[in-house]
């Protein structure tokens, strides 16, 4: 099979839009190769570029890379990407963009599996047993996951500081803390997390951090720790959700002593979600720590969080499954805070 330093070879010794052709079998990766403007890296069926071989401790390392220089448009397909001693893809946001890895297994890398700059797509790939996560993208502005398979990595999987970002029809399971994991995004109306499944994720299966605008709708969430968490973040619409069996199904926290423009807990519209919450675990928990911002704002609920139109699936119709920022609720006192008062429930 080739080696790093024959494909880097190929690269430098041909035109910005050259396509290449991986053929089948075990190529070896000892340094991260970088592409130039317009390659594709295409791999026959059987094609594996595998990093076992490889020592190193520069985290911005990767079996493809570009960091500190431009690098656009640039498309990795059809190829197993395994055992990099760091990154499996590391494409950074300060000047590259437009990259494409699709129909790729990624596996078994000692740091991030994908990492990402703007306006890329991440599509149809298998993306799993990443040491410290399966995915990153700082900044990548409007970019796209879509239909991949995210299972098994570590716990620091997460896209920051980046707006635009749709997260789309995934299949995001066992991960060790959160499945999917949007951290301070800014742009209200930015973020579309849709018709993904997050399933058997110890913390989240959505976790949405000090993010401004968002819409998340049709998701199912199975057996996470929380299925859907908004953490100091404001104007999300959660919709059509399906919750069965997560500890919390929907979780709203807030930090009192963070309290600040990017970082609040107002305006979310919870509505039209089914939930199923299991034997002794919550449907809908809002909750908080921390003592410098006023409390009473969300107490009395003025900052306008609302749930409405929601269908629960109860064991018990006297069962407390709701807590409103101090104490257990069942359905008669929830609806009397007022939430969901155009809300059903369902008592097998």
């Amino acid at each position: 099979g080739s080696t790093s330093a024959s494909r880097q070879a190929l690269i430098n010794a041909n035109p910005n839009g050259t396509a290449f052709c991986l053929q089948s079998g075990i190529h070896f990766s000892d340094s991260s190769v970088v592409p130039k403007t317009g390659n594709t890296f295409t791999g026959q069926y059987g094609a594996i570029i595998d990093g076992s071989g490889w020592s190193s401790t520069d985290p911005e390392d990767g079996c493809f890379k570009a960091l500190g220089v431009d690098v656009d448009s640039v498309t990795i397909r059809n190829i197993v990407i395994r055992n990099m001693p760091q990154n499996g893809i590391t494409a950074f946001h300060d000047f590259s963009s437009i990259w494409v890895i699709d129909h790729c297994d990624v596996g078994f890398n000692g740091f991030v599996g994908v990492v990402i700059p703007p306006d890329s797509t991440v599509s149809n790939n298998l993306i799993h047993h990443n040491l410290r996560g399966g995915y990153g993208g700082f900044e990548a502005d409007n970019s796209v996951f879509d239909n991949n398979e995210i299972n098994n990595n570590g716990s620091e999987q997460k896209v920051g500081l980046a707006n635009g970002l749709i997260f789309r029809r995934n299949w995001v399971h066992h991960n060790t803390l959160d499945g999917i994991w949007y951290d301070t995004i800014r742009t209200p109306g930015g973020v579309i997390i849709e018709d993904n499944i997050c399933e058997d994720n110890p913390r989240d299966g959505i976790s949405l951090e000090a993010v401004d605008g968002a819409i998340v709708r049709r998701n199912i969430t199975r057996r996470n720790g929380e299925g859907i968490l908004l953490a100091g973040s404001q104007n999300i619409e959660v919709r059509e959700h399906t919750g069965l069996n997560d500890v919390i199904g929907i979780s709203l926290f807030i930090d009192l002593d963070a309290v600040s423009a990017e970082r609040h807990l107002r305006n979310n519209n919870i509505h039209h979600n089914i939930i199923t919450p299991g034997a002794g675990n919550h449907a809908i928990v809002f909750s908080k720590i921390g003592t410098i911002a006023p409390f009473a704002p969300y107490q009395t609920n003025a900052v306008g969080n609302n749930c409405d139109f929601n269908t629960y699936h109860m064991i018990n119709l006297a069962d407390a499954i709701w807590f409103w920022w101090t104490g257990n609720f069942n359905w008669t006192s929830w609806q009397g805070i007022p939430q969901d008062l155009n809300g059903t429930h369902v008592v097998p």
